[in-house]
């Protein structure tokens, strides 16, 4: 997407898979 916030919700994704 074009948002910021798209942007920290997909590395929260991956910081939840790498947890």
């Amino acid at each position: 997407g074009i948002s910021v916030l798209e942007g920290i919700l997909l590395a929260q994704l991956q910081i939840a898979l790498s947890l």
